[in-house]
């Protein structure tokens, strides 16, 4: 969802105060108790999420002035490491289990040629390795969905009750950091 904010203030005191207002993330062994919403500010662009254990949404903004002061413009979205790992789960997956079922095809196609016909331990082989090509390739196909399926719910979870008190920490933290009302919500974007 994009959102639209108009705040008084210059680009520069905006930026400052989201630096005093976000700290980064706290280190793993660090003794330091991190606070509930963190991010990170560079040049005039921003990134606010709230601080939760696998929390995958978050707010991507820019700042740009205006006649009078700063227009702020946020996208609530899944955040690019989630995107980036379940696109590489999803695709190792598929792969791993797509080639088990070429591999057993393959060895099936080799093993009908190769082996005499009417031998019960050959035909108990072939049907190990019939198996094994089916559950490489529906295995394959699971996976992609499953993945897919994933991401869609990584989307939709911004819907979902803590997706949406997340969003309001979010959303309520710019407005009293940087004095700013809230101007257009597009729930399309």
């Amino acid at each position: 969802m994009k959102y639209i904010f108009s705040s008084p203030l210059t680009v520069e005191d905006c930026i400052d105060r989201l630096h005093k207002e976000l700290d980064k993330p706290v280190e793993l062994f660090s003794t330091q108790r991190p606070r509930p919403v963190t991010g990170k500010v560079q040049d005039h662009r921003f990134v606010i999420r709230v601080n939760r254990h696998r929390n995958h949404m978050a707010l991507y903004g820019a700042l740009a002035p205006s006649p009078r002061g700063t227009t702020i413009e946020g996208d609530y979205r899944v955040r690019t490491f989630v995107k980036v790992f379940l696109a590489i789960w999803t695709a190792s997956g598929t792969f791993l289990f797509c080639s088990l079922g070429l591999a057993a095809t393959f060895g099936l196609s080799m093993f009908y040629n190769m082996a005499p016909i009417s031998d019960p331990v050959v035909d108990e082989l072939r049907t190990i390795i019939s198996i094994a090509s089916a559950i490489g390739f529906g295995g394959s196909l699971f996976w992609l969905l499953f993945g897919i399926g994933m991401f869609l719910l990584c989307r939709m979870s911004a819907g979902f009750p803590w997706g949406k008190e997340d969003l309001e920490r979010v959303l309520t933290l710019l407005e009293n950091t940087l004095e700013a009302q809230r101007v257009e919500q597009d729930p399309a974007n």
